[in-house]
Order: C-alpha cells, then sequence, then structure tokens
C-alpha cells in the first residue's frame, strides 16, 4: 500500500477505510437497482442462473442431460419468471465443467432460484471475509488491518464474482490453502488444493508448470490425484456415450470468437480479449488463435527469471514468485473473465504481508482496487474496465520481473530472518541482518572511525580479616 507522511499518514487508516467502505456501498447500490430495473438471472445472478438450470437438467433427466441443450433449456425456463424490465434469455449452451462441480451445487439447486442464489452469495461472502480476513492483520499495521481488508474485498473482481454467482471465491480459497500448505512444507496438500483449481484448468496450467520445473513430485502428485478424480467421476457419471458432450463443451469455447454473444469474450482480461477489441471483426479466427497462443507463450516465458533459484516456500520472495505466477496466468488464459482476478488476492496480501511489495508494485496493487472500479462506475462499460485490468497487471509483472533482477539481498524483506513461520505470521526473526551497505568508489579514501578506548576496571584489594 502507499505510504502517506506527516498528518497524511496518520489519517491513512481513515481515508482508505472510506473509500474502501463507499465502493462496497457504490455494489450495493448497483445491484439494488440491477434487481429493481431488471430483475434477477438477466444481469444479477446471470451465472448463478445458468449453472441453476444445468443443475436442475442433470437432476430431471441424469448426469449426461447436464450436456444437453434441449434439456438445458427446458429447465431455463424455471427462470424466466424471474426477469424484469424488458426481459431477456437465458444461457442455453453446453458447461465447459466437469459434472461433480455440479453434484456440489445440488444443495442450491433444489432450492427455487431466488432462494439458491442468496445462499449461493452468502457462502461465497463468508468464504471470502475468512480468507481476507486471515492476510489482512499481516498485510499492515493493526491500525491498518481494517482497511486492507475492505480494499480487498472492494477490489473490482471480488464484488464481480458476487453479483454474477461466480465460484470463483473457491479458486480463492484453494489458492489460499495451497500456498499456506507449501509454507508449511506440506507439498501433498498443497498439491491437492492446487487441483482443486482443475475445475477451470487454465486457472491451474501455469502453477503447475512451475511445479513440474521446480521438481516438487509430491505437490504433482496431489494435483494429478485430483485430475485423475475429475476425470474419473466424469466417465462413472456421463458414461462413455456422454463424456464427448463435455469434451466438446470444453473444444467449442477454443474458436477465437464464440458464436453465443452471451459468453461476452470482450470482456475477458486476457490477451485474446485485448486481440477481440484490437484486431478487425474480418480477422480470420486462424490468426487470432495463433496471435493469442503467441502472446500466451511470450507471456509465460516471465516464469523462467521468475523462479530461479532454489524452492523457497514461506519466504517472501515465493510470495512475489506466485503473485507473479498468477499475473501471468491471468494474462495468458485464452479464456478468463474479470471474476477470474478474485484468485490474485490472496498473494497479493501475502506479499503485502511480507513487507517486500515495495513501494511502486504497493501503489498498483491500490490503483488495481481504485481505477477499475471508477472507470466503472463512470462508464458501466466493461471493456474499458478489462482495458484497465490488463494494463495494471501487465504493470505490476513487469515491476515483479525487474525486481527479481536484482541481488535478493538488496531488500530488507528477502533476508533469512524475514522468513516467516509456517503460521505465516510475517514477522521478523531475531538476529535479521541488514543489507550490505554500498562499496566505497574506487579512488577514495576510507574515513577512518575513532576506536573508544577501553575502560580500564580498578583493582580493588580484598581487605584482610584480622588473624583470631
Amino acid at each position: 500500500m502507499p505510504r502517506f507522511p506527516g498528518a497524511a499518514g496518520r489519517a491513512a487508516p481513515f481515508l482508505l477505510g472510506a473509500l474502501a467502505a463507499l465502493l462496497l456501498v457504490f455494489w450495493g447500490a448497483l445491484a439494488w437497482w440491477a434487481y429493481r430495473t431488471t430483475g434477477l438471472f438477466v444481469w444479477l445472478g446471470f451465472d448463478f442462473g445458468y449453472f441453476w438450470a444445468v443443475t436442475r437438467a442433470g437432476l430431471t433427466g441424469g448426469p449426461a442431460a447436464s450436456y444437453d441443450v434441449a434439456a438445458i433449456a427446458a429447465a431455463s425456463q424455471a427462470l424466466v419468471p424471474y426477469f424484469g424490465g424488458d426481459g431477456g434469455r437465458p444461457l442455453v449452451v453446453p458447461p465447459p465443467w466437469p459434472p461433480v462441480f455440479f453434484l456440489l451445487l445440488v444443495p442450491f439447486a433444489v432450492l427455487p432460484p431466488p432462494a439458491g442464489f442468496l445462499l449461493w452469495t452468502l457462502l461465497n461472502l463468508v468464504v471470502a471475509l475468512l480468507v481476507v480476513g486471515g492476510w489482512a492483520g499481516r498485510a499492515g499495521a493493526r491500525r491498518l488491518a481494517l482497511p486492507v481488508g475492505l480494499l480487498a474485498l472492494a477490489f473490482y473482481a471480488v464484488p464481480d464474482t458476487l453479483f454474477f454467482g461466480q465460484p470463483s471465491i473457491l479458486g480463492l480459497l484453494a489458492i489460499d490453502r495451497g500456498q499456506r500448505a507449501f509454507a508449511q512444507g506440506r507439498d501433498f496438500r498443497a498439491g491437492l488444493w492446487t487441483g482443486l483449481l482443475l475445475i477451470k484448468p487454465q486457472y491451474a496450467a501455469f502453477l503447475v508448470l512451475v511445479l513440474l520445473g521446480k521438481r516438487r513430485w509430491r505437490a504433482v502428485a496431489g494435483v494429478a490425484a485430483v485430475a485423475l478424480f475429475l476425470a474419473g467421476s466424469s466417465l462413472l457419471l456421463l458414461g462413455r456415450d456422454g463424456f464427448p458432450a463435455y469434451a466438446a463443451a470444453v473444444l467449442d469455447l477454443a474458436r477465437f470468437r464464440v458464436a453465443e454473444p452471451l459468453i461476452a469474450p470482450t470482456l475477458m482480461i486476457s490477451w485474446r480479449g485485448v486481440l477481440l477489441n484490437l484486431l478487425p471483426a474480418a480477422t480470420p479466427d486462424g490468426l487470432g488463435v495463433a496471435l493469442a497462443l503467441a502472446l500466451s507463450a511470450a507471456t509465460a516465458l516471465a516464469l523462467w527469471p521468475l523462479w530461479r533459484g532454489p524452492w523457497a516456500a514461506g519466504e517472501p520472495r515465493f510470495d512475489r514468485q506466485l503473485l507473479a505466477t498468477m499475473l501471468v496466468t491471468m494474462l495468458a488464459s485464452y479464456h478468463n473473465h474479470a471474476h477470474g482476478a478474485t484468485l490474485l488476492v490472496a498473494p497479493a496480501l501475502a506479499v503485502l504481508a511480507g513487507r517486500s511489495a515495495g513501494p511502486l508494485l504497493g501503489a498498483l496493487l491500490f490503483l488495481a482496487v481504485l481505477v477499475p472500479n471508477a472507470i466503472f462506475f463512470a462508464t458501466l462499460n466493461g471493456v474499458w474496465v478489462a482495458g484497465s485490468l490488463v494494463g495494471l497487471m501487465a504493470a505490476a509483472l513487469a515491476v515483479l520481473l525487474i525486481r527479481e533482477r536484482r541481488p535478493a539481498a538488496a531488500y530488507a524483506g528477502d533476508a533469512p530472518g524475514a522468513k516467516r513461520g509456517p503460521g505465516g505470521t510475517g514477522r521478523r526473526r531475531r538476529g535479521w541482518a541488514p543489507a550490505p551497505r554500498a562499496r566505497r568508489a574506487v579512488g577514495t579514501r576510507r574515513r577512518r572511525r575513532p576506536r573508544p578506548r577501553p575502560r580500564r576496571r580498578r583493582r580493588t584489594s580484598a581487605r584482610r580479616r584480622p588473624a583470631p
């Protein structure tokens, strides 16, 4: 976070907290306005309405019906009475999600759609509060704990996730638990948490690539166990005849321009979204895919200088490496909307907790909270919001790359004494040595400091006892 000198520094907790509270109030007012004007599941709760319809289709006609367009369209008719204003239409496409994900949504799908959406939102809000609250107290001074936590919750991706009913909060929980497990040396457990991101494989791809490159075989085994569970459960629930429908739904999103406009690929916060907004409409899909993959591959090359050196889970450098890896994930993922940036919250708070963000990165994190929200409430233009997020993420990744080129001893947070314990307290150990001083220039005389003279102790002779 940025530092404010003097009176501004004393008033900073109040100002930051007031700013975060104002942003959250704006989001609450937007949700109420969307409900009054368009009802439910047209804008507010749109994604949850889609998940609800897919899950209901599976409950009615079996798991394979969750990937049948006719069954999803029939289940979506239960959402129409909650549409308001000029109405809308539900999203009716096969989902690119494994069937086990919809098993988790069964408790919400057996309820009426509004009640299920309310319960889903409250559950995700509680999880977000637990994750943010676990880091906010360590991300700054005690008086900054509440403002930092509110700012993290006001980050555009978090209210966006709650507004539409996306499950990105569960991905945030997986990143948070995995990061803590790595710090405790429990690689297999960390791999299990990382494997939960395979529900959306693009969010786990680059982190798994890092684990393979660093030869963290126990963590890779944990990821592989989750992958085998997802594949086996998909085959068991869908059978040989239903599994191709799930695979076809995943491959259908691989096209540069999707046929369904409700998917809104122009609102993505990846290079694909940038290209869709910059390239002319007559650009062939093959060229667009090639350009997107080339930019993603170039971004992925940033992982090499970031992860050079030994594995140092629990160190402030590891927190920066994980944050940079998730930034690469956001930019290089082929399918990634703004709600996916929720996964950045835990690594960013961990960097702040390790006191190793630096002024420039701290300022970028603050701008990442302020700028997208300001653009959104001023224009309600999702394309501009996505562009601002892409620019800020690219700038933060560049700062982290430049910092890794400098020697680690130049940063106080990188000293061995700054290592956090298994619980991630972020406190420095005793015996921490500051960064070494810069060497004097060649040809300059070294100034000698006078040495203090040692004090002489006076010898006192012991009194002799008189002879008896």
